[in-house]
């Protein structure tokens, strides 16, 4: 656990993502006035009472065994109040509830490492990263994994990978490249242009290559390239143009691509831009991947490029202005003729956590194209069968 005196686990929330998730779950009653409430726990875990509190969520986990919130606040309860043994049993039984998986496996494996057991505390950690959130910063300063840190399977590949790319005009370009383990430059790789949230800055960039793609993509033998936009502006801006050209010009030249072309992935701005970049060198990409994400401005009015290329869209259920978006731009890309899927998961959100980690992978996996696309074109197969939501 990040620390033994507060509620939220600051290691894991990610740009808080996590501690939206975990916290935002809504709490849900028996109708028996005499349950105790989440609110009365959350004031006693608070002021770090923490018997008292683990009594009282003791008895909601009985009255209400599906509240994953009540799961997840009681081993922290426990884990705080040093019973180990019994904070542990909880951890785990509360990693099976999707909101509070990354969470609870993290903190299963702080008590490993605790317990004296390394083995165990990295696969969880391993588990924790692959469930969807993983913060390195409050992994350092996280006392409970002291014994852990002078171990070199602390260190995760992707910390290193930003990185200052010169472009022709002397300018330079910050961007992630992370590639698999084995990383053999005379192999073929599938690579993902994958655009962070929000501002589209470093620190979104680095968000979206822990959380959907980066060391969940590598370990499938994909390279992700996570650039940054340039400062103060968009990848959908001009100047972003300009730059993501140049970028996949040094990127063909270090990499021998899978089947001839890139894919690209964004998530909310980050898919804005997706649409933008794919509208703009439609010769260049696979796939658009977009979690969530729609065309901006006239954007809208070119769709027609983006034929030959898989559209895939992924929206939460509660987030229901991309949503409506999402579904006109369906609509839009059928009629023209683009193959297109939307997916729409009930009670996400924005952030669609319900693809965190590895989950997003196994969806980009069925959109590789291996060999070259002309000799493919020979013996295509036929299109898949979507289903609407």
């Amino acid at each position: 656990m990040a620390s033994r005196t507060t509620v939220s686990l600051a290691a894991l929330a990610l740009t808080g993502a996590l501690a939206c998730v975990c916290l935002g779950q809504q709490e849900k009653g028996t109708g028996d006035k005499q349950t105790p409430t989440l609110a009365q726990t959350q004031d006693l875990l608070d002021e770090q009472r923490w018997t008292e509190a683990a009594a009282l969520l003791e008895q909601i986990t009985q009255a209400e065994p599906k509240n994953a919130r009540a799961w997840f606040q009681l081993g922290h309860a426990l884990h705080a109040d040093g019973k180990l043994d019994q904070a542990l049993e909880i951890h785990l039984k509360a990693s099976r509830f999707l909101p509070v998986k990354a969470a609870a496996l993290y903190n299963a494996a702080c008590v490993h490492a605790l317990q004296g057991r390394k083995g165990e505390a990295f696969k969880a950690l391993e588990k924790a990263r692959r469930a969807g959130a993983f913060d390195r910063e409050g992994m350092r300063n996280d006392s409970d994994l002291e014994s852990l840190r002078d171990d070199k399977r602390f260190v995760l590949p992707s910390e290193q990978e930003f990185r200052d790319i010169e472009m022709r005009d002397g300018a330079t370009l910050r961007c992630a490249i992370v590639r698999p383990a084995d990383f053999d430059k005379a192999e073929t790789y599938p690579v993902l242009i994958a655009l962070g949230p929000g501002r589209e800055d470093e620190a979104m960039a680095q968000w979206g290559v822990r959380s959907f793609w980066g060391e969940q993509a590598a370990s499938r033998g994909w390279i992700t390239v996570a650039p940054v936009a340039p400062s103060g502006e968009r990848w959908f801006s001009d100047e972003g143009r300009s730059l993501m050209a140049e970028l996949l010009d040094s990127l063909e030249n270090q990499f021998t691509i899978e089947g001839g072309k890139f894919h690209i992935a964004g998530c909310s701005n980050g898919g804005r831009s997706a649409f933008h970049i794919a509208l703009e060198f439609p010769d260049r990409f696979h796939s658009v991947t977009v979690v969530p994400g729609i065309p901006s401005g006239q954007d809208t009015d070119r769709l027609d490029r983006l034929k030959g290329m898989q559209i895939t869209m992924f929206a939460g259920g509660d987030d229901s202005r991309w949503v409506a978006g999402a579904k006109r731009t369906r609509k839009l890309l059928r009629k023209l003729g683009v193959k297109t899927r939307l997916k729409v998961y009930k009670g996400d959100g924005h952030r669609v956590g319900s693809l965190l980690a590895d989950r997003f992978m196994l969806q980009m996996e069925k959109l590789r194209v291996k060999g070259d696309p002309r000799k493919n074109a020979a013996k295509k197969k036929p299109e898949p069968a979507y289903e609407m939501p």
